[in-house]
């Protein structure tokens, strides 16, 4: 736990804290990738590729190894072998759309997705816009690490320039790949669709260059609902999505660990995510 403490977290330690907890931590992973291999011969036979459930629930998925795709489905705690990706022609791209039995999502000429549509459920789920990357104002505050401006949103905000797109299939995905650029900043970001998968993926890597900026990716949904489910510790608890209560008005910024969802009309709508990251959802 010491190298988990609050300062370390964010970066806001002295530079000796930095230098020694960056040491210890690659010291520990190396005694962790020791025990890992010890565990692993266990648990594998050692004459086919498998693969390993950590978790705690079913897994069913797709994984790339040297240049070869495989699928998987393994219970939890147990290792599974792996089988050999079968062809599929549910998936289609042109240069603005990507497709799978289940999804079409739209790009506009500027990057953002500008329809989202379920064909299963004939709903769409783009209001105005989805994933629209904007760099917002990030003034200084006395504890800036932690802070952000309670009125950021009404203040001036640039949207990232697209200057490059490509779609492409690779395997059993359909995958938009989008280059962006504000100022020094760089992003390339992959819209991944999966073969027979509800779920959109968005693997982003940002080179950010900016002082006293913030770059958030802005959703308008047609789903709705007075409250949003936040993942916690335990479980998840619901917060309100008006903006009328001193309360609510102190919610402008709120945090969740892996998810966040909103429903209505029995229709869910989830955000996912592999880290912990700060929400603002209001209106619904």
């Amino acid at each position: 736990m010491l190298y988990q403490f609050h300062d370390i977290l964010p970066g806001s330690s002295i530079k000796r804290v930095h230098e020694e907890s960056v040491a210890r931590y690659e010291l520990l992973f190396k005694r962790l990738e020791l025990v890992r291999k010890i565990l692993l011969r266990k648990l594998s036979n050692g004459e086919e590729l498998s693969i390993i459930n950590t978790t705690s629930y079913v897994r069913k998925n797709y994984v790339k190894v040297n240049n070869t795709w495989y699928q998987y489905e393994v219970k939890p705690y147990s290792s599974s072998k792996l089988e050999l990706v079968k062809q599929d022609s549910t998936i289609k791209y042109g240069k603005d759309y990507i497709e799978n039995d289940i999804l079409i999502v739209k790009f506009s000429p500027k990057g953002y997705i500008i329809s989202l549509y379920d064909k299963e459920n004939k709903k769409e789920l783009c209001k105005e816009y989805l994933n629209k990357l904007v760099v917002y104002k990030d003034k200084w505050k006395f504890f800036n690490t932690w802070d952000i401006d309670i009125n950021y949103h009404k203040k001036r905000k640039v949207l990232m320039k697209l200057i490059k797109r490509e779609v492409f299939i690779d395997g059993p995905w359909i995958i938009c790949r989008q280059t962006y650029k504000h100022h020094k900043t760089m992003l390339t970001q992959d819209v991944i669709l999966t073969i027979g998968s509800r779920c959109i993926m968005f693997d982003t890597m940002v080179d950010f260059n900016e002082r006293f900026r913030m770059l958030r990716t802005d959703f308008r949904t047609t789903v709705y609902n007075e409250q949003v489910k936040c993942e916690i510790q335990f479980g998840h608890i619901n917060r309100s999505t008006k903006n009328e209560t001193s309360i609510e008005k102190a919610q402008f910024e709120i945090c969740a660990h892996k998810w966040i969802e909103l429903e209505n009309d029995n229709y869910h709508l989830a955000f996912l995510n592999d880290c912990k990251y700060g929400h603002r959802v209001t209106e619904g």
